[in-house]
């Protein structure tokens, strides 16, 4: 090469004064096509023709420079990569313990100044670095898998800080293998996944908890309460369901507001997790609603509820102090039902139906008790349900008949009827007023078959009043209060009379006098405006409340 002609000279020349050979020196030469290549070149004294002269070998390493180049290349950009990268490059040697850890990531299992797992991890397995999250199992799983000389992907590991806080990392590693195919160790790389760590933790605590008590929400429990399931039917074991919903919460959140009622659910979820234990879950289902689930119980079912009344009962002495709300004292009572379950084979769905049954039946007990689910109200429950089934059938099919009672005076004459609503169910037959009209006011089927009522009884007025004989005759209706309440009651009243053309002034509605202590403006203005037409009004049960006649000035 031009660069270094007169260099090369120069060193025979020297050579061949000083009577020594020079050393294997490294040089380049052009090709006849231009190119570069790379020798190595040593010169030799020999002795040709009686004179001195200068026996110069040449090496071609051009591949092998190539190759160096590249080599000093890839250095170049590893280094760029581990310096400017969290990430760490690290190696192992056969028997797993580490011998190289590359990387700018602070080392926060120890302090700031080390690099991570530096030299006081040097010579240690990674089961040796006091991992906090991995298992006995999933460490000899991780074992057996190196042993195997498999590739892993995302171990991710959990290392406690000398400050208490936690740190996560994600460990990814390969096999090495020379030339003739002996393992010697493992290579890889490993990140910080703490930020990840705790996105996904706010991720799930937005998605599991609750955002007001942090307890488990509907969501978690329904997950822990199908693995519940499963655990116990595999078990001799029993568990509980505790359904609790506070008394009177509503009425509170309308006196008080609803930052009022947050401090005491706060402190209502405090006063649950006294009650259990560490193994148990107290979750918080929406509004006022709160579930404790017990596992682990007696396999003996009467041991087992027995158990869980404890539990119940502990709860019930837990709401007996006040609670403290802005500054005042404020009582609130729960009411709870409880079910048992272990290998009975019911769904998460039936359970909580039947906690929320039991729970219903100590709100009708009185409040601020507990009831057990038994059999009996999940039959009650399914009786209640195909009666509402089959009145509604029964409306839609006119299955309703009415029949009067007369009304006699005092002269011993009949001057008038009560109407009395029947039911001919098609296949049980007579139904009694007393199994059907409580099922249609808690339905509000009451208000349609009020209508019904209406019609038929107006429209037996117009057939009495197309008769002399029977045109004095009046009828009393029983109105209830859902169907007295209705906005358009008057105009409901108005339109049956008219589409049967029966007199105004022979028909009767009978209302219940507790109905009259309710917006009593209301009352009496659709009295009034219904007496202006002619229809009069009497109450039933009188006397079992207090008089409202006062009201009525009618």
């Amino acid at each position: 090469h031009p660069d270094q002609h007169a260099r090369l000279a120069q060193r025979a020349q020297q050579a061949q004064r000083d009577g020594v050979d020079f050393p294997m020196q490294e040089w380049r030469y052009l090709r006849v096509d231009g190119s570069v290549v790379e020798v190595q070149a040593q010169a030799s004294l020999i002795r040709l023709n009686g004179e001195t002269a200068v026996q110069v070998s040449f090496l071609d390493i051009t591949a092998r420079k190539q190759a160096e180049e590249k080599l000093r290349e890839n250095e170049a950009r590893f280094r760029a990569l581990t310096s400017l990268s969290s990430d760490w490059y690290w190696e192992q040697d056969e028997e797993f313990r580490f011998v190289r850890v590359k990387g700018e990531q602070a080392d926060w299992t120890a302090s700031a100044s080390q690099h991570f797992m530096g030299d006081r991890y040097l010579g240690k397995t990674r089961w040796e670095m006091g991992e906090t999250q991995l298992t006995q199992s999933q460490w000899e799983q991780h074992r057996n898998d190196l042993r195997a000389h498999k590739e892993f992907r995302d171990l991710q590991m959990k290392f406690e800080k000398p400050d208490g806080s936690f740190r996560w990392a994600s460990v990814s590693g390969m096999p090495i293998f020379d030339a003739q195919g002996t393992f010697r160790g493992y290579r890889g790389i490993g990140r910080d996944i703490t930020a990840e760590k705790s996105a996904q933790d706010q991720i799930n605590a937005l998605a599991f908890y609750d955002a007001l008590t942090n307890l488990p929400n509907r969501r978690l429990l329904i997950e822990q309460l199908k693995q519940a399931l499963v655990t116990h039917a595999r078990s001799l074991q029993h568990a509980a369901l505790l359904f609790i919903d506070l008394d009177n919460f509503k009425t509170l959140n309308d006196t008080l507001g609803h930052e009022t009622g947050d401090q005491l659910l706060l402190q209502v979820a405090q006063r649950l997790l006294t009650c259990v234990r560490g193994a148990d879950t107290v979750a918080r289902l929406g509004g006022d609603e709160f579930v404790v689930m017990l596992q682990g119980l007696s396999a003996k079912a009467m041991d087992a509820a027995a158990d869980a009344e404890h539990v119940g009962h502990k709860i019930l002495d837990a709401f007996a102090p006040p609670f403290m709300l802005a500054g005042r004292e404020h009582r609130s009572t729960p009411s709870i039902g409880i079910t048992l379950f272990g290998h009975d084979g019911q769904s998460v769905e039936d359970l909580l139906k039947q906690a929320d049954l039991a729970m219903y039946q100590a709100k009708a007990a009185g409040r601020n008790t507990l009831r057990m689910f038994d059999e009996g109200m999940q039959a009650a429950v399914d009786a209640r349900a195909a009666m509402e089934s089959d009145l509604r059938a029964a409306l839609e099919q006119r299955q309703f008949t009415l029949h009067y009672q007369p009304v006699v005076g005092s002269n011993g004459l009949v001057i008038g009827a009560e109407a009395l609503v029947r039911w001919k169910h098609p296949v049980r037959g007579q139904i009694s007023p007393g199994q059907f009209i409580p099922i249609a006011e808690a339905t509000r089927l009451i208000v349609p078959l009020g209508l019904w009522v209406l019609d038929a009884a107006c429209a037996q007025l117009a057939k009495w009043g197309a008769s002399e004989a029977t045109r004095h005759l009046s009828l009393a209706v029983n109105v209830s209060a859902h169907q007295f309440m209705e906005p358009d009651f008057v105009s409901q009243v108005e339109a049956a009379l008219q589409r049967s053309g029966a007199n105004p002034e022979c028909l009767k509605l009978e209302l219940t006098e507790s109905l009259l202590a309710d917006n009593i403006d209301d009352v009496i203005h659709k009295m009034t405006a219904l007496r202006s037409r002619g229809v009069a009004f009497s109450l039933d049960d009188f006397g079992t409340g207090y008089s409202s006649l006062s009201y009525l000035k009618l």
